[in-house]
């Protein structure tokens, strides 16, 4: 599912990973494409009861399109738990205007 709004779009793939350091899917990564010049991000995790797991990116200016990368750890730089989390995009753009996504992904173990 792609997250898309009048001024760009937010897409996350792969949606379940696996961060155990196998080379397969061991992060998600999130991919935006913004309109315009000047956009900042903040882009957090939390987990499903709302807890702040990791500050990805903090009043950041972006590119019009890039990545972030997040490995699957929290903020101490610990293995997160198995489990589902929320990736909240926020953007700004020059004029103050702001919006919002939110995607849901999952860490999980290879069985």
């Amino acid at each position: 599912k792609i997250n898309q709004s009048q001024s760009g779009t937010i897409t996350i793939v792969p949606k379940v990973f696996t961060p155990d350091n196998d080379g397969q899917a061991d992060f998600t990564s999130i991919n935006y494409k913004f309109t315009g010049q000047g956009n900042v991000a903040n882009v957090t995790v939390y987990d499903a009861q709302g807890r702040l797991i990791k500050q990805l990116s903090k009043n950041q200016t972006l590119a019009n399109e890039g990545f972030l990368i997040w490995d699957g750890v929290d903020e101490d730089g610990s293995r997160v738990r198995t489990g589902y989390y929320v990736i909240l995009f926020q953007v700004f753009d020059l004029t103050g205007k702001q919006e919002s996504f939110k995607e849901t992904v999952a860490v999980t173990n290879k069985k």
